[in-house]
C-alpha cells in the first residue's frame, strides 16, 4: 500500500516497504512508558526500485526533523529514547541517494 503505521509488534523486526508509488509511514509518538518507550527499535527498509518512503513521527521528531526520506535500497534502524524524540541510524544502501 501507500501508507503504513509502525506497530508495537514491529519491535525488534525488519519492516520492508515497496510500492510503485510513494509510501507514507507514520511513526507513533515516542513515550516514557508503553509500546514506544525507550529501548523500542525497528528497522525500515525501502526495497522498491524507484519510489520514496517518507517516515513522519506523530508529535515527535526523528533526528530533530519532522520527517525522514528513505530512498530505494536504504535501511534505517528507528529507535525511541523514551522522550518525544526518535532516532534513525542509517544501515545499508544498495543505490546512490
Amino acid at each position: 500500500g501507500t501508507t503504513y503505521t509502525v506497530l508495537a509488534s514491529d519491535r525488534g523486526n525488519l519492516v520492508t516497504l515497496t510500492n510503485v508509488a510513494a509510501i507514507a509511514v507514520t511513526l507513533p509518538q515516542a513515550t516514557s512508558s508503553g509500546s514506544f518507550s525507550g529501548g523500542y527499535w525497528t528497522e525500515l527498509e525501502n526495497i522498491s526500485t524507484s519510489s520514496l518512503v517518507t517516515i513522519t513521527p506523530t508529535t515527535s521528531t526523528i533526528n530533530g526533523a519532522s520527517s525522514l526520506i528513505v530512498y530505494p535500497g536504504q535501511r534505517y534502524k528507528i529507535t525511541s529514547d523514551g522522550t518525544k524524540k526518535s532516532h534513525a541510524t542509517f544501515l545499508v544502501s544498495s543505490s546512490p541517494t
